[in-house]
């Protein structure tokens, strides 16, 4: 007789431990379960998400894009990277102050603006570009007086180009007025 309790004994144990292994395969399966219908949600609000951003570019309701930027260093010499750095307008974040360029977001028509400023006696001559692309110059100075001059450029351009402005050889001094807001660089998508 003991041994038969002890044979159901042993039976019970084996049941026991087949249950709970059953019961941790079953919790294993329930958070696969759980992860895969989480990463199948969140890919089809991605999927829905690029449909809806191809929709609004074809139809040309994209976000606007337009910024403004001035200079609050004067700079001397030759040959550099002009960083316009205080930001008053970036719709669009296209505009990054610390390489001082506009990276185009969406292919378009722009328009942009270039205002330089040197001392008198001196004179600069700032060069706009669009990757290697010289798209025009602005000049101002005087030998009498100082001197600030503007232009507008119009440019078609693809996403991801980069635009900023530089000066390279003429001139030495581009002048910074920051209580009158120059020397600006801007930019808007007209189309």
């Amino acid at each position: 007789m003991t041994d038969m309790f002890f044979g159901l004994f042993l039976l019970l144990v084996i049941f026991s431990n087949v249950c709970v292994a059953e019961n941790k395969r079953e919790e294993k399966r329930i958070l696969i379960d759980d992860n895969y219908y989480t990463l199948l949600s969140r890919l089809d609000a991605l999927e829905k998400e690029v449909t809806d951003l191809k929709s609004n570019y074809a139809s040309g309701s994209h976000k606007e894009v337009a910024f403004m930027a001035e200079l609050t260093k004067t700079i001397t010499g030759q040959n550099h990277h002009i960083y316009f750095d205080d930001v008053k307008l970036n719709i669009g974040n296209a505009y990054n102050p610390h390489h001082g360029t506009f990276v185009v977001p969406v292919n378009g028509t722009y328009q942009f603006s270039v205002t330089a400023c040197s001392t008198a006696g001196h004179y600069i001559v700032l060069e706009l570009n669009a990757n290697n692309d010289i798209l025009g110059k602005v000049l101002a100075g005087d030998d009498s007086y100082g001197d600030c001059n503007s232009k507008v450029f119009l440019a078609q351009l693809q996403t991801g180009d980069d635009v900023f402005v530089q000066h390279i050889s003429q001139g030495d001094n581009l002048l910074s007025a920051s209580s009158y807001g120059k020397p600006s660089f801007t930019g808007v998508l007209l189309h």
